[in-house]
């Protein structure tokens, strides 16, 4: 009886540590302070770049040739963030305009086919 009594006791006891152990896992979360100001130095060591400049050269670059602009934004989008955004957004935006020509010009010969059959 003695041992059984002793079984139930060492499992009570653990069982008991491990509700301390997880008590302890979530007394150990850092708050959510602590993780807003780890991102934001790390933000601000991405922005402390001298050379992550805006370079006007290269993102008429990548307006007239969209492919140029999207492999340095893969490229360069974690070592020089602004640069690489720059080129991006340069890129996509020719790319967009490039489509919106093509369904204008589609939808204008449509339309002038139709109305010479008339």
């Amino acid at each position: 009886m003695s041992k059984l009594r002793t079984r139930a006791m060492n499992k009570q006891q653990t069982a008991d540590q491990h509700k301390l152990s997880e008590s302890q896992k979530i007394d150990k979360l850092p708050d959510s302070n602590e993780v807003f100001d780890d991102e934001l130095s790390t933000e601000d060591e991405a922005n402390s770049n001298p050379a992550d400049e805006i370079s006007v050269w290269l993102a008429i670059l990548s307006y007239y040739i969209p492919p140029v602009g999207l492999v340095y934004w893969l490229c360069y989008r974690k070592e020089l963030p602004k640069r690489a955004k720059a080129c991006g957004t340069a890129a996509l935006t020719s790319f967009r305009l490039l489509i919106v020509s093509i369904f204008c010009s589609l939808l204008y010969l449509i339309l002038y086919t139709i109305s010479s059959r008339v």
